[in-house]
C-alpha cells in the first residue's frame, strides 16, 4: 500500500505497517501508542517508507487556515471524481441498528455508511392511557362537535361512564342522538345543563358525579364562543364572552379538580400561536389555557392543553360551512385528533399543537410563520403541503 491511514494501536499498528510499499507513508491518526510513549517497530520503513504523526485537533488548532485549504483541495478533488470513494456498505437510517451490530463484530469491509435519504418509515407504539370500567370522565361541552366525538371515542374504548354537560343540556340539538349512540356501545350516560362560568353549578355537578364508586377520573374543557372583529370595535361585553368560558370555567375546573387526582384537558387553538387580528380575544383565552396547564404540571396535577389546527366533519369550521375554504390550509379528522389527545395522554405531555397544515398557503396571511418560533416546522423557503405539527 502506498499509504496506510493507521488509528490502531500495539500489534495491529505493527502488521499495519508491513504492508507499506516501497516509498509509502503510514500516518498514524490514533493517539494512544503516541501519548503512551510506546516504541515504534521501524523495520517496516526500511524500504524508504516514513512515518508521519498526525494529531487532527492540535492540526486545527495550531493551524487552522492550513487545515481549511486543505479541507477544501481534497472536497474538490472529490467533486471532480480524482478521489475515489473507499469500499462502503450503505445502511438506510431505519437500519441502523444492524449498522452498529456488523461493526460490533467486524464482519463489515471498509467504511458503514448511514444513509439519510429516502422516506423513513414510522411506526408508531399505541401505548395508550389505561381506562378502569368504575372510573367517569365529564366532559364538559360534550353534547355536540369535537366534545360529541371525544365522547364517542372514549365509549369504544371501553368507558362506561360518562357524564355530558352544556349550557341547554338535552336541549342540544342531536344530544338525544348522541346519548343513543353511546349507549349502544356500553356506556352509562348522564346529562346536565351547566354553564361552566357558573360556581355553584359546576361545584354542585363535580360533587354529584365524582363519588367513591364511580371516581372521576378525567374532566375534558371543550368550549368555544367566537366575537371576530377588530381588537378596537370589541366592547368589554363582547370581549367577557369569550374569555368567559375558556378563563373563569378553567379556573374553576381547575380549583374543583386540583386536589382529587382529576385529569384536567383543555382544547385550545393553533391561533394562539400564530396569530388572528379579528381574534385576539380567543388567542388571549387560548394561551391562558395552555399556562395554567404548565402550572398543573409545576405543582404535580394531571394536566393537558391541545392547541387543536382545522378539524374536519365535526365542531366550528363544520357548523359554519368552513370545510371547504380551511381545508385548502390542510385539516384532520376527529378520529385523528382522539387518537393524537390519547397519545400526549401517555406521554404526559402538558400543551402540545396538533394539526395538519399546507404552510406555503398559511404563511401568505400568517406572517408570524417566518419568526424564530417556527423555524423548525417553516424554513425560509416554504414549499409543498401536507405539514403536521405536534410536539411543539
Amino acid at each position: 500500500m502506498d499509504v496506510v491511514l493507521n488509528s490502531l494501536s500495539g500489534e495491529a499498528a505493527a502488521r499495519s505497517m508491513e504492508v507499506l510499499a516501497p516509498g509509502g507513508r503510514f500516518v498514524e491518526l490514533g493517539k494512544v501508542d503516541l501519548y503512551a510513549n510506546r516504541r515504534v517497530i521501524l523495520r517496516p520503513l526500511a524500504a524508504n517508507a516514513s512515518f508521519h504523526a498526525v494529531d487532527l485537533v492540535s492540526l486545527l488548532r495550531d493551524d487552522f487556515a492550513g487545515s481549511v485549504s486543505a479541507l477544501r483541495t481534497v472536497a474538490h478533488r472529490v467533486r471532480q471524481g480524482q478521489y475515489r470513494p473507499l469500499l462502503h456498505q450503505v445502511y438506510p437510517v431505519q437500519r441502523v441498528d444492524e449498522a452498529f451490530r456488523l461493526l460490533q463484530h467486524s464482519r463489515h469491509i471498509g467504511k458503514v455508511v448511514i444513509s439519510l435519504d429516502g422516506p423513513v418509515p414510522v411506526r408508531m407504539n399505541p401505548v395508550l392511557p389505561s381506562i378502569a370500567p368504575d372510573e367517569q370522565y365529564l366532559v364538559i361541552g360534550g353534547l355536540s362537535g369535537l366534545g360529541a366525538r371525544v365522547a364517542l371515542h372514549l365509549a369504544k374504548r371501553g368507558t362506561r361512564h360518562l357524564a355530558l354537560a352544556g349550557r341547554r343540556g338535552m336541549e342540544t340539538p342531536g344530544a338525544a342522538d348522541l346519548v343513543a349512540r353511546l349507549t349502544t356501545l356500553g356506556a352509562s350516560v348522564t346529562v346536565d345543563a351547566v354553564d361552566v362560568t357558573d360556581a355553584v353549578a359546576v361545584e354542585q355537578l363535580i360533587r354529584k358525579i365524582d363519588t367513591a364508586e364511580h371516581p372521576l377520573r378525567e374532566v375534558i374543557h371543550s368550549v368555544l364562543h367566537l366575537e371576530d372583529d377588530e381588537l378596537t370595535r370589541l366592547s368589554d361585553e363582547r370581549m367577557r364572552a369569550v374569555l368567559a368560558p375558556k378563563i373563569a370555567g378553567a379556573v374553576l375546573l381547575d380549583r374543583l379538580t386540583r386536589q382529587r387526582n382529576i385529569r384536567l384537558t383543555s382544547y385550545s387553538s393553533m391561533n394562539a400561536w400564530v396569530g388572528s387580528g379579528h381574534q385576539t380575544s380567543y388567542a388571549a383565552a387560548n394561551l391562558f389555557l395552555e399556562a395554567l396547564a404548565r402550572h398543573r404540571r409545576r405543582h404535580g396535577n394531571d394536566a393537558l392543553t391541545i392547541a387543536w389546527g382545522t378539524i374536519s366533519e365535526a365542531g366550528y369550521v363544520a357548523r359554519e360551512g368552513l370545510t371547504e375554504t380551511l381545508g385548502q390550509l390542510g385539516m384532520i379528522t376527529p378520529d385523528e385528533a382522539c387518537a393524537a389527545q390519547d397519545r400526549h395522554h401517555a406521554r404526559h405531555t402538558d400543551v402540545v399543537a396538533i394539526g395538519r397544515y399546507d404552510l406555503a398557503h398559511l404563511s401568505a396571511f400568517c406572517p408570524s410563520l417566518a419568526t424564530p418560533r417556527f423555524s423548525l416546522i417553516a424554513p425560509s423557503t416554504i414549499s409543498g403541503t401536507d405539514y403536521r405539527l405536534t410536539d411543539l
